[in-house]
């Protein structure tokens, strides 16, 4: 009996133990950063959208994906303050990417420039938290730069 006790004894414990989740994840929320890009001229960097002789009009610019052959929006917006000048902004790109495993995202400029972005967000889990990161992105199949003010910035590049 005195046995039955010594050797049941650890093992209960080793079982209750074993099913409690010490972590408090709600501690540790790590949320991407939302697809932050800005279009610029390959040479000069100028501002394409909001220059004073755009090439591209805001309201004409879309970002969207396909999933089960139906193209789905993602809604862009304007971000203009002391951080971000003009910059496009949106959030569940890094979700879509990480979540669904969707990498291809395309860029429409105008009626007639379409551009394709391949975006991979990747949803790391360690310990106790989750955390997304994204991994190298290309634009049109070349490296998407990344702005030397705000690393957060992609830089679309025509």
């Amino acid at each position: 009996m005195k046995l039955n006790i010594i050797i049941i004894a650890p093992l209960s414990l080793v079982v209750l133990l074993s099913g409690c989740d010490t972590c408090d994840k709600s501690e540790c929320v790590e949320p991407p950063d939302p697809f932050k890009f800005r279009i610029i001229d390959k040479t000069s960097k100028e501002d394409l959208v909001f220059s004073e002789k755009p090439r591209y009009h805001p309201d004409t610019i879309r970002l969207f994906y396909y999933q089960d052959e139906e193209q789905i929006d993602l809604p862009l917006r304007k971000i203009t303050n002391e951080l971000h000048y003009n910059v496009f902004s949106n959030q569940l790109l890094p979700y879509v990417s990480a979540a669904e495993n969707i990498k291809d995202f395309y860029l429409q400029l105008n009626y007639h420039d379409v551009d394709t972005l391949l975006i991979d967000v990747r949803q790391i889990d360690f310990e106790c938290c989750t955390v997304f990161q994204y991994a190298q992105s290309y634009y049109n199949g070349h490296i998407l730069k990344r702005s030397q003010d705000d690393y957060t910035v992609f830089l679309i590049e025509k």
